[in-house]
């Protein structure tokens, strides 16, 4: 009988628990987060979470959020998720407003986002596939 080798996992590795958020953020943030996922080959909302932890840093900016139209789910680390809902209780804000917020400023602090995410497909033609469930 042969020997068994250690299953490869098949997918991107874990990036650990995750909660959702849904907000509407300006068309014009939109369009640079967009602008910014694309330029380091991120998924949207790879991007938005990244900007919600960089906003988070600089809460002190924060400011309520104009009206959006520009609809996006974002998954997040659970504490960022946790902050995201202790912040909006205390400023008495809906959490997809505290999102659309915090979103905001991590777009003025663009410089501290990461340059690249390992996890994302190096492949460009990859990044183009339509999304599924398991997405």
């Amino acid at each position: 009988m042969a020997k068994r080798t250690a299953a490869r996992r098949i997918g991107r590795p874990s990036k650990g628990p995750r909660v959702a958020i849904g907000t509407r953020i300006p068309e014009a943030h939109g369009t640079q987060l967009r602008s910014v996922a694309s330029d380091r080959g991120w998924y949207h909302s790879e991007t938005a979470a990244a900007l919600i932890s960089v906003g988070l840093r600089h809460l002190q900016e924060a400011t309520a959020p104009a009206p959006g139209t520009d609809a996006l789910m974002i998954r997040v680390p659970q504490t960022d998720g946790q902050r995201v809902r202790d912040i909006a209780a205390e400023l008495d804000w809906s959490y997809s407003d505290t999102a659309a917020a915090l979103i905001a400023v991590g777009l003025r602090h663009l410089d501290e986002l990461p340059a690249k995410s390992s996890t994302t497909p190096s492949n460009p033609a990859q990044q183009e596939l339509p999304l599924t469930r398991a997405s």
